[in-house]
């Protein structure tokens, strides 16, 4: 009986060790993560990147967004002008990838699609129906932003927590990217984010984060 508290004991231990490096793991990936202006020549493996995007949370677990993965350096090439992303067009240009973070706008399908390939019965989604698919399509085009915003988000932690360069972008101009890549009409961009190699090229100027208690408001 001893022998097997112990060994519990232990492995409890051993979890709670695990735990705190990987707290650590996430604060430090933080800390190194900058928003860089250009990359290495190489291409990258996304695959862990697009898993945490997969993973990520949303609302009712609907993900009512699509993420478009844009490796053809012809596509990026044609991104790359400042009349169309301004002045990320270089860091595009030299990108291995370019994920397009898109919110969808046809709030049935997103439920009909859930509903479907998560095998739940119509009854129990009946209230999720009544919230969403009475929304007014701006209001569930924004909505869904907030969505694929915190994909964004894991995205960007797990480029960090695998110490690949990325840079998260909102100056382009949405008609004329959507029309370069040929999207559906039910999406509209929400973001950008490019991922590149070493040597990344950082910002001339130093990471900067307020501190704690400027930033948090405790109540």
């Amino acid at each position: 009986m001893n022998r097997i508290f112990g060994s519990n004991t232990r492995l409890l231990s051993l979890k709670r060790t695990n735990h705190r490096r990987s707290s650590t793991c996430i604060i430090e990936s933080m800390k190194w993560r900058r928003a860089v202006k250009g990359f290495g020549s190489d291409k990258v493996n996304i695959e862990t990147i697009l898993q945490a995007i997969q993973h990520a949370p949303s609302s009712f677990g609907l993900q009512p967004y699509k993420i478009i993965n844009v490796s053809s350096s012809s596509l990026l090439e044609a991104l790359s002008p400042d009349s169309i992303t301004y002045d990320n067009g270089e860091k595009i240009k030299q990108a291995s990838n370019l994920l397009v973070f898109t919110a969808r706008d046809d709030a049935k399908n997103v439920i009909d699609e859930f509903a479907k390939v998560s095998n739940t019965p119509e009854e129990n989604i009946k209230s999720i129906r009544g919230m969403i698919e009475t929304l007014p399509q701006q209001v569930f085009i924004d909505w869904s932003k907030q969505q694929v915003n915190v994909a964004l988000g894991f995205a960007l932690a797990s480029a960090a927590h695998n110490r690949i360069p990325s840079c998260p972008m909102g100056g382009y101009d949405p008609d004329q990217v959507k029309t370069i890549l040929k999207l559906d009409d039910n999406l509209h961009i929400a973001a950008l984010m490019a991922i590149g190699s070493e040597p990344a090229i950082l910002p001339p100027f130093p990471q900067f984060r307020h501190e704690l208690d400027h930033l948090i408001v405790n109540m």
